[in-house]
């Protein structure tokens, strides 16, 4: 019962644990609070008094506290059951919002819906490729994932559903001054631009945080995955020569059906194309590229998807 704190503790845990595939966050859980109390209210009737709420809210609370910290450990473990061990090649990207500082100054009530919403697309774009979250830092996203080839698809998808997702939320509207201009229709200015850098990983150590859960990566490659996202410009996709040389020499690029949704904006059918992911991507050399700390200049591409290949980027690279 209620008396034994431990045990309860023990079988709350547990159940969070099992029960993590419900996806419930702990807000939506606590949204239930009010109702909980009047369906005690009505049942108990002419029993209620205050002295009860109280009993009642503090086991709703203790529930609430030790349900979700199952979940959310369990989430965890499951999590980093996707996360590369470092002992093979991998791949790493960085997302990161253009123009975000300016955004939050301008409104802050506004771009926190907006980044709420770009939180919840990456993060369904990270499950359906089983990569991993590694950790956000301010607005940016840092993933681990199983190769290039799957980084790829991530990015490509990042770029496609937030156009998708136009408006972001209600009012939102882009900066006017902003890094990418070209053919208008590859644009929505109701949504917020990523800029996105994917890195084939090969001088990266893998370490799990024992305080967080998590597993972080260190290294050159980790390093130069960040310089390069720094000067992507929001909308474009950059990654190195070498990366792509690695890409390339993937059947997989070439011999898998590009999936429905990474072929156009609007998704006409979904029958499927035989035609490889290389097929539906533009590529643009951009060329030996200094990157602040990165002791040898990096021979940088940008990509896009075909259908947005109207796209042009302010060049940001010193040479």
């Amino acid at each position: 019962g209620l008396d034994d704190e431990e045990k309860m503790k023990e079988y709350l845990l547990e159940l969070g644990a099992r029960h993590v595939a419900y996806n419930v966050t702990t807000e939506q859980m606590r949204m239930f609070t009010e109702p909980f109390i009047y369906a005690c209210r009505h049942f108990l009737e002419n029993e209620w008094n205050v002295a009860m709420e109280s009993r009642f809210m503090w086991a709703w609370e203790f529930m609430l506290k030790w349900l979700s910290s199952g979940m959310e450990g369990n989430l965890k473990s499951m999590e980093n059951t996707r996360a590369p061990n470092g002992a093979e090649p991998f791949c790493l990207l960085f997302v990161d919002i253009e123009g975000s500082t300016q955004l939050w100054a301008r409104d802050a009530q506004l771009m926190e819906l907006a980044v709420k919403k770009y939180h919840r697309i990456l993060r369904s774009i990270i499950a359906l490729y089983n990569a991993y979250e590694v950790k956000t830092i301010g607005d940016c996203l840092m993933i681990a994932c199983q190769d290039v080839y799957v980084g790829l698809q991530i990015a490509l998808s990042a770029q496609m559903e937030l156009m998708r997702a136009a408006p972001i939320t209600p009012g939102f509207k882009m900066l006017e001054q902003t890094e990418g201009g070209g053919d208008p229709s590859c644009w929505r200015n109701d949504t917020v631009r990523v800029r996105v850098a994917v890195q084939h990983c090969t001088d990266a150590v893998a370490a799990y945080d024992t305080v967080h859960q998590r597993y972080d990566y260190y290294g050159p490659s980790v390093n130069c995955c960040s310089r390069i996202e720094s000067i992507g410009c929001g909308g474009q996709i950059l990654m190195s020569k070498e990366s792509l040389d690695v890409l390339k020499a993937m059947s997989a690029f070439h011999d898998n059906p590009c999936p429905v949704d990474l072929r156009q904006i609007k998704i006409e059918t979904t029958l499927e194309d035989s035609k490889g992911l290389d097929e539906f991507i533009t590529v643009k050399d951009v060329g030996p590229t200094v990157l602040k700390d990165i002791s040898q200049p990096v021979h940088l591409v940008s990509i896009t998807p075909k259908c947005l290949s109207g796209r042009k980027f302010f060049n940001k690279r010193r040479k």
